[in-house]
Parts: C-alpha cells; sequence; structure tokens
C-alpha cells in the first residue's frame, strides 16, 4: 500500500478482492461461478430484455457462487409465489421498471419489491446481480462503517447505504466503482483489517480512517444520524465515550441556554464575561432551584466549566451524567 494518506478503494482493494475470497472460502474464489452469473444477469439490464425468472434467482444459490456457502437458498414454490407480488404487479415487471424510474419513485418500487421478496437480504442480492452500478447486497458490518442508520424505513435504508457507497466508489477510489464493486471492496478491506496479523491489520485500519475524505465523510455522516436531537442528547452520547466532551457540550448549551433568555429582555445586559454575573442577571422565574445551585453547577468544586474546557480536570462518565441533568433540568424548566 502507498503512503500518501489517501485510500484508493480499486488498486487497494477491489482489485484484491479475490485474495479476500480465497482466505475467507478456503481458497475458492469462484471465478467462473461469477462469470456465468454476470452473463445471465446482465441480459436482464437490456431495453428489450426479458423480466427476471425464478430460476434467475435459485442459480445465485449454486455450488459455484459464495452465496450458497453463507445464505438459504428459497423454496422455488414459495419463491414463485412471492414473485407472483400484489395488486396485480409482478416483482420481476416492478424491478424492470425500476431500470428507467426517476429517483423520486425509487423508494416506492424498492418497498414494493422489497414486499414481494419478504426480506430485505434476497432483494438486495438479487438487485446487485441485475442493476451493480446502483444496487449491492446491503452488509450490516459496512452500513456501520458508512454511518448508515436512522432511516424511517428498511427500502430508505437500503436505499441510503446504497448511494453512500456509490459516492465512495466516486470519491474514495482513482477508478469509479459501482456500488457493488465499492461494496466488495469494502468487504476486502473488513477482511483485511480483522484477519491475520495484528500489524497488518492496523496497517489497513489507518490506511480507511487517516484519509481526509473518509475522516471528513464518516464526521458529516455522523452529524446526519444525530438530526433532530437536542445537544443535550449528543451530550449524553458522548458520556461514556469521553466524559469532558459531554460535560464541555452541556456547558455550552447552559450559558448559550442564558443568554438567549437574557436577550429577551432588553434592559438585562449580556456582555457579561463572569458566570455569576450572568446567573444574577437571570428573573427568579428562570431558576429551577436558587443561583446557587446554577453557580455550583458550573463550577463544580474544581472540576467545572474551565477545568473541563481547559482540559485541567479529568472527569467520569458519573460525574459528566451529572452536570448533564443539572443542565436539562435548567433547560426544561425554560419550558415550563
Amino acid at each position: 500500500m502507498g503512503d500518501s494518506g489517501k485510500l484508493d478503494l480499486d488498486s487497494e482493494y477491489y482489485k484484491r478482492f479475490d485474495e479476500a475470497l480465497a482466505g475467507r472460502y478456503g481458497g475458492k474464489t469462484f471465478k467462473d461461478g461469477f462469470t456465468e452469473i454476470e452473463k445471465r444477469f446482465a441480459k436482464l439490464r437490456r431495453e428489450d430484455s426479458q423480466r427476471l425468472q425464478v430460476e434467475d434467482v435459485l442459480e445465485l444459490f449454486s455450488h459455484n457462487l459464495p452465496y450458497y456457502e453463507d445464505w438459504t437458498k428459497p423454496d422455488k414454490e414459495e419463491l414463485e409465489f412471492a414473485m407472483q407480488g400484489r395488486d396485480g404487479t409482478t416483482v420481476p415487471e416492478l424491478i424492470h421498471r425500476l431500470k428507467s424510474a426517476p429517483e423520486k419513485h425509487e423508494i416506492e418500487l424498492i418497498t414494493q419489491i422489497r414486499h414481494g421478496f419478504r426480506e430485505l437480504s434476497l432483494m438486495a442480492l438479487v438487485l446487485h446481480h441485475v442493476f451493480p452500478r446502483r444496487y449491492a447486497m446491503c452488509s450490516h458490518h459496512l452500513a456501520s462503517l458508512l454511518y448508515i442508520a436512522n432511516a424511517e424505513t428498511i427500502p430508505k435504508f437500503y436505499v441510503e447505504y446504497c448511494r453512500e457507497l456509490r459516492l465512495w466508489g466516486e470519491k474514495a477510489s482513482s477508478r469509479r466503482l459501482s456500488a457493488a464493486d465499492t461494496e466488495f471492496a469494502l468487504w476486502t478491506w473488513y477482511r483485511f483489517s480483522n484477519y491475520g496479523r495484528d500489524e497488518d491489520k492496523r496497517k489497513h485500519r489507518n490506511r480507511l480512517f487517516r484519509d481526509p475524505w473518509v475522516a471528513e465523510r464518516r464526521a458529516f455522516r455522523v452529524a446526519e444520524s444525530l438530526k433532530g436531537r437536542s445537544r443535550i442528547d449528543l451530550a449524553m452520547s458522548y458520556v461514556s465515550i469521553d466524559a469532558n466532551v459531554a460535560a464541555a457540550i452541556a456547558y455550552i448549551e447552559l450559558e448559550r441556554t442564558i443568554r438567549q433568555i437574557l436577550a429577551k429582555d432588553p434592559t438585562r445586559e449580556t456582555k457579561a464575561n463572569d458566570f455569576r454575573e450572568l446567573v444574577e442577571k437571570l428573573p427568579m422565574s428562570a431558576l429551577p432551584t436558587s443561583s446557587r445551585d446554577l453557580v455550583d453547577l458550573w463550577k463544580g468544586n474544581g472540576k467545572g466549566r474551565n477545568a473541563v474546557i481547559h482540559g485541567t480536570a479529568t472527569l467520569n462518565p458519573a460525574a459528566a451524567a451529572e452536570i448533564i441533568r443539572g443542565v436539562s433540568d435548567f433547560i426544561d424548566h425554560q419550558k415550563i
């Protein structure tokens, strides 16, 4: 691997996919099986193509493909019944429509297709082979790596996952990879970073997590997953990870809330930098208990706001949680 600090999913991982397969499946790379199944499913992508058949789905579980090793092959009669679909539209027809459907109809079609197949995993496996540029098999390990979470529905989760894969295939690779190929590349990274010598595993983990674009993208995804949650919720989520960060977020929210309260009354000066002065300017109705309790919360017997922000004190999770509860009580009191 290079040492430029920039990840290349194509050259570093996708091109080593066979190596990862061999490590996982006792030396087998399933080259012939992949070639044959690609020929079979490529026919379904043509404009005048035939529709997906039950036999196409069952062929995915042949002995010359890795899915046979890890998946349960569907019962043929049950699959035939499921693919008849609902409301008079078959699953093969819905998949055919997905080929040229505008983005605004994508979720609706994916929802109907999943209802037909009755499960996400089988639907995703089929779509991975019919439309590999857009869709992938959906590994929950990789979804966690990509911070795909909090989707309202399973179809939305799947579509968001595939869109994120396509973005990674574009931004974290020297050659634009499809959703399916990006998933293979990331799966290869997962294998290399979790199996083998400790030194090699560390190298692969560092290769991904130290890439600037990956770091920025993962931070964005974390922020997206927290949308709709208050900063106090965010503080609580950090208690067991970094107690000082958790308390710092709470203290920032406490001061911000106090200044917002004071700003509502033009007769109250809000330029004071001394916290005690700010508290003293608060109306009595804004205090859940007393001004003294609020000042004590801020000072924290030497482990309060200043010590936390400036790093001169190290809090334990219990202390951080107590600070957050105090701040939360004050903020909640303003809603009464």
